[in-house]
C-alpha cells in the first residue's frame, strides 16, 4: 500500500495525495506539493518546525565548512579575521574561533533518563558558546534548546573517527598509550 501525504489541506482534511517523500525532520509522508528536497540531500516537509529545524542544521554545516577551511591554516573560522591559534570552539558547528567571534548562551538541556514514559523532563541550563554565523540563524528563530548536529565525516588523518584518540571520543589521553579500567 502506498503511502500518503499526511499534511493538512485545510483545517481537518488531510491531503492524501500519493508521497513522494519522507521528511527527515519529523519522519512524516508528504507530497510534492508539501515539501521539498533541502540542499538535494534532505527531505523536508513544510512544517514550520521542520523548516527551521534543517535551516538551523544546514546553516550549522555551512559554517563548519567555512571554519574548518580556515582552521585548517591556523586562523579563525571568522572570514575577515586573522588571529591565528584560535582556542575556542562553537557549540554548534565545532569550528573554532578566538573570543572576540564567540557569544555566550545559555540554553535549557533536558536532563537524561526524563521526559520517557510517564515521568515529566526535567531541565537544566547550561552555558554555550556560538560563532556569529549560528549566533544569528538561533536568534532568527529565537532557539532555547539546540538542535543535534550530525558529526563530520571521517577525516583522513584520524581513520578511526576518533579524533585521534585511543578509541574515546573526546578522550584527553594521548594516541597510543593505554588507561586502567
Amino acid at each position: 500500500m502506498a503511502l500518503h501525504c499526511e499534511s493538512r489541506s485545510g483545517l481537518f482534511r488531510p491531503c492524501l495525495e500519493n508521497a513522494v517523500g519522507l521528511c527527515t525532520q519529523c519522519n512524516k509522508p508528504f507530497c510534492a506539493r508539501h515539501g521539498e528536497a533541502f540542499d538535494s540531500v534532505d527531505w523536508v516537509c513544510f512544517r514550520q518546525r521542520c523548516q527551521m529545524k534543517a535551516t538551523v542544521i544546514q546553516t550549522a554545516l555551512v559554517s563548519r565548512r567555512h571554519a574548518a577551511e580556515r582552521n585548517a591554516a591556523g586562523l579563525c573560522g571568522t572570514e575577515p579575521c586573522g588571529a591565528r591559534q584560535p582556542n575556542s570552539q562553537c557549540s554548534l558547528c565545532s569550528g573554532k574561533f578566538c573570543v572576540v567571534h564567540l557569544n555566550a548562551r545559555t540554553f535549557r538541556v533536558m536532563d537524561p533518563g526524563t521526559g520517557i514514559d510517564d515521568r515529566p523532563a526535567r531541565y537544566h541550563k547550561e552555558r554555550h558558546y556560538l560563532c556569529d554565523q549560528c549566533d544569528t540563524v538561533i536568534d532568527r528563530f529565537r532557539l532555547i534548546t539546540l538542535p543535534p548536529i550530525p558529526e563530520p565525516a571521517v577525516s583522513p588523518a584520524s581513520p578511526n573517527g576518533k579524533n585521534g584518540t585511543n578509541g574515546e571520543r573526546g578522550s584527553k589521553q594521548p594516541a597510543g598509550t593505554t588507561s586502567a579500567k
